[in-house]
């Protein structure tokens, strides 16, 4: 048994020789005295009590600093030193502190000191071993850490070159790894970037692989790499075929499964490395198989779970991708080694999209830990998303002892409603369940679930990522669902309040957009959810307050400015016509819109997107409200003509553009005088015909017939546009169109230009069927008589021509014409025949005048 009270007697005169520094001391007593005070340190029970309150390491640092060349004083004092440090931990907090404390001697820092040292031995491989783990033990201190850092030295030079030197010595790696790790988590991302681009890092790597059976030199070397992964720079050397760290951060999880410690580091480094261009190389590598495993291994442990599901989470879509692709060589160097990896990763537990389980496990057990929530949340919607197959009905459903998971996933928004990212995961991976399963939809709401977001928007208005998912998670949950005039109310604040504190974010805006829709437009969700109102009445009523509420507050200036500032964005354009559209109908909203130019804002966006059906749709629907209540000026009214005839053009087969662009037409000759004329100079006239001429007798009673009539009596109500188009018809030799506008008064005998209608009409050579047309419609002699020369010289009729007659009829002559049709004498009228139907080109007469 240790006689406690000998030891003590002993300790102190051991202290005693030690402070005695006497010229011409022999170096074997001063090692003999630092090893028997050593082997002190080593007692079983009660050395930390022995050796409290001594301040042995004064005269330890005394005796290191007045023998720095003898390497045995080094080797014996600096090993003392550490176990003094691990024995008595407030050893370290003194050797901190200055040390002008001794009037006797003029002592250095223990940071210079052991600095010094090294520089001075650093070509024997022994004390700078044992001085390198004591300055491991001293860098613990963060005092310390910083003073060695701002020393002129530069302490990972040495440590580096140490490392060169003895590259077989596996203590000595083992110890410029722990003390590279501590300083490389203080220094600056620069001087991170710096040591990679100088390949000291790669001493690390090399003990690594030279000693990669010994498990604590593995850890170690994986710590140092984990600060030198924080730069993206060095990921790509770190991720590169010359170093390929992802193979040795696998070999050394695979190589100790049992080790937490290591399995967390590799999974921390894992997680630094999956950037999205290295998706690939990971997956084929089987990195992901080592991360589940270690997953399912350690749920308890939080920083491990948090990294190897932000992990999986990132690879998620890349395994889908590549799934069967795990036998997949890597390289040719790696083949035996990684040949045993693959085995071991195509089990149950790596080979498959198995952590569901994991992630709604690690959502229960760590409750506190806002990085585990935020990972469990991303690595399930990433399943969500490409994890095709898997029973998501099991998770979502409540079990006895079990709470489905959509309910753990509103407890960690709740629960950590300050962190952003938090948020930003829970609210994604809500969306992405209701979507999968729309009866999740009704619990979270019966929760109170979009309180909770609206408050939480409020909490971190500020922040764009906040903005975003908050809308997206409101307009999923009242998609296909009614909500009441107060939820409605407070929703839309809230909406309208991100927009505009972040009206330069693209994807804020969008989503407050698509989330106002769902708000302003329930019917149509609804119909597309195959839901009914059930009292359409009541729920009418408040959505007209919550338009009008809408108005009042200026939600028209805030889409229409979303519409103006990203008018290249097609999904901006869509939505925001379309829920400009659902306001248009409220009081007053017209003259609000038109006064910050909202028409201007449509036609720029029908010009921009021509061929984008939805937004030339909605973009139509809102022009018929503008075009009623604005007086048009005459610059814009061609523009709009021009815009609204090539949008009817480019959706001839489609009905209901078709029906919008008539309705718009409509309109604007309804309202402007001078649309007819704007609307004729883009030739409508045709697209109205062409329209009538698509209905058969049956369908002349139907909405689009009966419009594109009203458009059409709206343009020929003015008698110069009437004779214009007929000039176009007969131009284009349209004889139903000829006829239709002789029917509705066209006057034929008009002439705008140098010759009349018939005679053009002759000129040309058109078909006998339009001239018997025009001949019926009671042409003026004295043009007949001119058009008849034209249409004897377009024909080639020889003089003798029979039916010519004598050249110059006289008064008592007449013109045998075609049908029967006999001219008069000169000054009388022609006489009516019976009308004259249109004909195809190939049935016309062949009969020349």
């Amino acid at each position: 048994m240790v006689n406690k009270e000998e030891l003590e007697e002993r300790l102190k005169k051991l202290l005693v020789r030690l402070s005695n520094i006497q010229e011409g001391k022999q170096l074997s007593t001063m090692v003999q005295i630092m090893e028997d005070l050593l082997f002190l340190a080593h007692t079983d029970g009660c050395a930390a009590e022995l050796f409290e309150g001594k301040n042995a390491h004064m005269p330890l640092l005394i005796v290191l600093l007045s023998y720095t060349s003898s390497k045995g004083v080094q080797q014996a004092g600096w090993s003392l030193l550490c176990k003094l440090v691990e024995i008595c931990p407030t050893t370290l907090e003194k050797l901190a502190q200055p040390l002008a404390l001794s009037k006797e001697w003029e002592v250095l820092g223990v940071h210079q000191q052991i600095l010094k040292v090294l520089a001075m031995h650093i070509t024997d491989c022994g004390v700078f071993t044992v001085t390198l783990r004591a300055l491991a033990h001293l860098l613990r201190s963060p005092d310390i850490l910083l003073q060695v850092l701002e020393e002129d030295v530069d302490v990972f030079d040495l440590i580096v070159e140490g490392m060169k030197s003895f590259p077989g010595s596996e203590e000595l790696q083992l110890q410029g790894c722990r003390a590279l790790q501590v300083l490389l988590e203080r220094v600056s991302d620069e001087h991170l970037v710096d040591f990679v681009d100088r390949q000291d890092h790669s001493v690390v790597v090399r003990a690594a692989h030279e000693f990669r059976d010994n498990e604590d030199l593995l850890l170690h070397a994986l710590r140092v790499l984990l600060p030198l992964a924080d730069p993206p720079s060095n990921v790509e050397i770190l991720m590169s075929k010359k170093e390929r760290c992802y193979s040795l951060i696998s070999h050394s999880m695979l190589s100790f499964p049992h080790s937490e410690a290591l399995q967390e580091v590799g999974c921390c480094l894992l997680q630094k490395f999956t950037s999205e261009s290295y998706y690939n190389i990971l997956v084929l590598n089987g990195i992901h198989g080592v991360t589940v495993t270690a997953c399912l291994t350690y749920p308890e442990n939080a920083t491990l779970q948090a990294s190897a599901l932000t992990c999986l989470a990132a690879l998620t879509k890349t395994i889908v991708l590549n799934k069967g692709l795990e036998n997949a060589t890597g390289e040719e160097e790696e083949e035996e080694e990684g040949e045993a990896e693959r085995h071991q990763m195509k089990g149950e537990e790596g080979g498959d999209l198995c952590w569901m389980e994991a992630s709604c496990r690690a959502l229960e057990l760590h409750t506190a830990d806002a990085a585990v929530q935020q990972a469990a949340c991303l690595a399930l919607n990433s399943l969500l998303i490409h994890g095709s197959g898997l029973m998501w009905d099991h998770v979502c459903e409540e079990e006895e002892g079990r709470s489905p998971v959509q309910r753990k996933i509103m407890a960690a928004m709740l629960l950590h409603s300050n962190c952003v990212g938090v948020f930003q995961a829970t609210a994604v991976t809500l969306c992405n369940l209701i979507q999968l399963n729309g009866k999740i939809r009704g619990q979270l709401l019966s929760h109170g679930i979009h309180f909770n977001v609206v408050e939480i928007m409020k909490l971190h208005i500020h922040s764009t990522r906040v903005s975003s998912s908050g809308c997206r998670l409101l307009k999923q949950l009242f998609q296909g669902w009614r909500a009441s005039l107060d939820e409605a109310t407070m929703a839309m604040n809230l909406i309208l309040k991100a927009m505009v504190k972040h009206n330069f974010q693209l994807q804020v805006q969008l989503d407050g957009l698509q989330a106002s829709l769902t708000f302003l437009s329930p019917d149509r969700s609804l119909q597309e959810h195959g839901m009914s109102v059930a009292d359409p009445d009541a729920e009418d009523v408040s959505l007209r307050v919550l338009k009008n509420q809408c108005v009042l507050e200026g939600a028209h200036t805030v889409y229409l400015e979303a519409l103006n500032r990203f008018i290249s964005n097609k999904d901006i354009q869509e939505y925001g016509l379309c829920v400009l559209s659902e306001l248009a109908g409220c009081s007053g909203a017209v003259d609000l819109m038109c006064q910050q130019g909202a028409i201007d804002t449509v036609l720029h966006t029908l010009q921009m997107f021509p061929r984008k059906r939805e937004i030339h749709y909605w973009g139509l629907s809102l022009l018929v409200y503008l075009i009623s209540k604005k007086k048009l000026s005459r610059t814009i009214v061609p523009v709009l003509a021009s815009v609204l005839v090539q949008s009817m053009r480019q959706y001839m087969e489609d009905g209901e553009m078709r029906m919008k662009g008539f309705r718009v037409a409509w309109k604007l000759m309804d309202t402007c005088s001078a649309a007819a004329a704007a609307l004729e100079s883009e030739n409508f006239a045709r697209e109205i015909f062409d329209q009538l001429r698509q209905h058969s007798s049956e369908q002349r009673s139907d909405s689009l017939h009966r419009l594109s009539c009203l458009c059409l009596s709206k343009m020929v109500a003015d008698g110069e546009i009437k004779y214009t188009v007929l000039e176009k018809a007969c131009e284009a030799e349209d004889l139903l169109m000829a006829e239709c506008l002789i029917l509705l008064g066209a006057d034929i005998n008009k002439k705008t230009k140098t010759e009349s209608l018939i005679y053009q009409v002759c000129e040309r050579g058109g078909p006998l069927a339009l001239v018997e047309l025009l001949l019926s419609a009671g042409v003026h002699e004295q043009h007949l008589r001119g058009a008849l020369g034209t249409r004897r010289e377009a024909r080639g009729w020889p003089c003798g021509h029979p039916a010519a007659g004598p050249p110059g009829p006289g008064p008592q002559q007449q013109c045998a014409l075609p049908g029967g049709l006999q001219a008069g004498p000169p000054g009388g009228c022609l006489a009516q025949p019976s009308p004259v139907r249109a004909q195809s080109s190939s049935q016309w007469p062949q009969e020349e005048l």
